[in-house]
């Protein structure tokens, strides 16, 4: 009986798709990402420059530098791992945490004061733009839906 393919060439096809398939899990593409006000009905910043540092699908290191409602200027920095319990970001009061999801998504997850929130963050395949969309609950029950969408500047 023949054989379609050789052990060996199924090993070498193997080879050439693994570091494909572990960047298929990656997360956010480093670099500086501007929040896109008209797309957008942010959950916070009024202005917002998020920094992906790292990325390598395994663990997640970001800061953003945002203007708030109130006009003051903030610095706030995260690192951890994807599917690790949500860990507090520095410079705030909110925890937050990252995981992956179906189809390549990216999960976030967290509490802040008043309430806690979930995301589903999609990557365009062009790798310059990315969309979260998000539902916030506040500490009394009331529910409401957010979208943020990047695009990338750097």
């Amino acid at each position: 009986m023949d054989r379609p393919y050789s052990p060996r060439l199924i090993l070498a096809l193997l080879a050439l798709a693994l570091p494909a398939l572990a960047t298929e899990h990656g997360g956010f593409p480093t670099g500086k990402w501007l929040l896109d006000k008209a797309g957008s009905r942010a959950m916070a910043a009024k202005s917002q420059i998020l920094e992906i540092l790292e990325d390598d699908g395994e663990s997640l290191s970001f800061a953003i530098y945002q203007i708030g409602s109130d006009g003051n200027a903030s610095l706030l920095q995260w690192n951890g791992d994807y599917g690790a319990e949500p860990r507090p970001v520095q410079g705030s009061a909110i925890t937050f945490g990252v995981a992956h999801g179906a189809g390549g998504s990216i999960l976030i997850s967290g509490h802040q004061p008043g309430g806690r929130f979930e995301e589903v963050c999609r990557v365009a395949p062009s790798k310059r733009h990315f969309q979260c969309d998000g539902t916030k609950w506040e500490s009394d029950g009331k529910q409401s839906t957010y979208v943020e969408v990047y695009d990338l500047v750097q």
